[in-house]
């Protein structure tokens, strides 16, 4: 049995297809998040009031979460560096992820 490629209901050669199919490995929101200093994940809905702020960052401190704080230049101010971070933070709120991948909350 020979193995059809195709793209778009058009057959295709086993070498258009895998460059094709490289070209989606850009990644969107299926994708694994990495969070990181350089890359950091930005939440509007885990974001406090200014208000807040200070509070808040010294909570996360107190419960040792690391890779979470809230920047109050920022209205989506809640900003993440780290997935066990960002974990920790959601339980602590009582938040789950429905589209979290494993072990994200």
């Amino acid at each position: 049995m020979k193995v059809r490629y195709r793209i778009n209901g058009k057959e295709v050669s086993e070498k258009d297809f895998q460059d094709y199919e490289m070209q989606k490995v850009d990644c969107g929101s299926p994708c694994v998040q990495g969070y990181g200093e350089s890359n950091p994940g930005k939440s509007i809905s885990m974001s406090v009031h200014p208000n807040q702020i200070s509070e808040m960052n010294r909570l996360v401190k107190e419960h040792g979460i690391e890779g979470v704080y809230f920047d109050p230049t920022k209205r989506d101010n809640c900003i993440i560096t780290s997935r066990e971070g960002r974990k920790k933070y959601m339980k602590m709120m009582g938040y789950h992820d429905e589209e979290g991948g494993y072990g994200d909350g």
